[in-house]
């Protein structure tokens, strides 16, 4: 796995950023609570409200800017060790953070 830029860092972040305030502004009135269920991928077992996802969406994005914080200061990142690259514990990972993001009220996601 390679590091991103600081630019390709970036440009995730507002795509990811983009494509849920589309997808929030597009939803019905049921808002974050709304049932939404990610099709394909590694997200489709757990994540099952637009609260899920984007808290999902938002603990990755917080990694990755950390990750890019540490190299600039010449540090690895504890999620570039080898062992995160196992499936069952970035599996673990993700519904960890899911799991999370639950108990956070929407106005702080």
């Amino acid at each position: 796995m390679r590091a991103l830029s600081a630019s390709e860092a970036t440009y995730r972040v507002v795509a990811d950023y983009t494509a849920l305030t589309s997808t929030l502004d597009a939803t019905a009135t049921g808002g974050l609570d709304e049932h939404f269920l990610v099709h394909g991928g590694p997200l489709g077992d757990f994540c099952t409200t637009l609260h899920d996802l984007l808290a999902h969406v938002l603990m990755w994005d917080e990694i990755a800017l950390a990750m890019l914080h540490e190299l600039r200061a010449d540090r690895r990142h504890w999620s570039l060790d080898p062992r995160w690259d196992d499936p069952a514990a970035g599996r673990a990972l993700n519904q960890a953070g899911v799991t999370g993001g639950r108990r956070l009220p929407a106005e702080l996601l």
